[in-house]
């Protein structure tokens, strides 16, 4: 079968359903793949053994590693983040599992209604294309199933952290690097290694980020948009 990831097709012929699900709304069976997967079921198993997930849930990460890499030929990386949309721009927040990146733009959602979309609810790709960092939304879009096929350049990225109480700060370009690293995969060999850092050193030399400290009340959303939001809009004009 084949999917869109943003504008990049990939070609895939999955062996369980799951997979198959995951990427129905974003078919793509007329045209031509730019990207081919090829099934494995030793690396499928390998990673099954490794997670303790199902198989199922394991072959829908043999393709993601496996497109992760791949994607670094069209200078786009994979990041685990969860992507809304404002105004035609992407704002992501990354975490590990479990922080609440989900419940955070759940939030978004309630406060600031239809003027948030949600673009990607976990696992999007991030693509350099004319000085900008473009986010592709795709079939990994987290246990809500949040997403959309909409395409999106990324205004800021903000990191959480659960906390009692809420506050944001800018991050310096040091403190940005180290953060990047625990979201992204790391590519295979020498040629992927320099479009990867390629990519890394543009979000940290030209994407304003953030590290939130936040708790699960409508305050934390009102803080992150007056912040990356209103805040940046400021500092263009």
């Amino acid at each position: 079968m084949k999917f869109t990831v943003g504008d990049i097709i990939v070609e895939y012929e999955p062996r369980y359903a799951f997979f198959s699900k995951m990427a129905e709304p974003f078919l793509a069976e007329e045209q031509e793949a730019d990207i081919t997967i090829e099934y494995d079921a030793t690396e499928i198993e390998t990673i099954h053994m490794r997670s303790n997930n199902s198989l199922p849930v394991s072959e829908s990460f043999y393709v993601l590693e496996k497109l992760a890499r791949k994607m670094l030929e069209y200078d786009a990386l994979w990041m685990h983040s969860a992507v809304i949309s404002v105004h035609e721009n992407g704002y992501a927040f990354s975490a590990p599992s479990g922080t609440g990146k989900s419940t955070h733009i759940r939030l978004w959602k309630k406060v600031f209604g239809d003027s948030v979309q949600i673009v990607n609810g976990d696992k999007p790709f991030y693509r350099l294309m004319d000085d900008q960092l473009l986010i592709y939304p795709g079939p990994w879009r987290g246990k809500e199933q949040w997403g959309s096929k909409k395409i999106v350049p990324l205004k800021t990225l903000c990191f959480l952290e659960q906390a009692e109480t809420n506050e944001i700060k800018r991050l310096s370009e040091d403190e940005i690097l180290p953060l990047l690293l625990t979201e992204v995969v790391m590519p295979e060999n020498n040629i992927q290694v320099d479009t990867f850092f390629h990519i890394l050193d543009f979000i940290v030399t030209n994407i304003p980020c953030y590290l939130m400290k936040c708790n699960i009340s409508e305050e934390a959303a009102v803080i992150a948009y007056n912040t990356m939001v209103r805040g940046e809009k400021k500092n263009e004009n």
